[in-house]
């Protein structure tokens, strides 16, 4: 697999999962908000590590 289209796809996932995390602090509250803002990290750590081997 291409690493630089990996880190790219991550990111992008990464922007998505901000957009959920405010539609979960709508809807679930802080906790909601917490676990989807930790989802993002994960998914920008995971195109940080693409992009890094790269």
């Amino acid at each position: 697999m291409n690493g630089r289209a990996a880190a790219f796809a991550c990111r992008i996932a990464g922007i998505a999962g901000l957009f959920a995390s405010l539609l979960l602090w709508k809807t679930e509250g802080t906790a909601g908000l917490f676990l989807g803002l930790l989802g993002s990290l994960v998914w920008f750590l995971l195109g940080w590590r693409f992009g890094k081997t790269q």
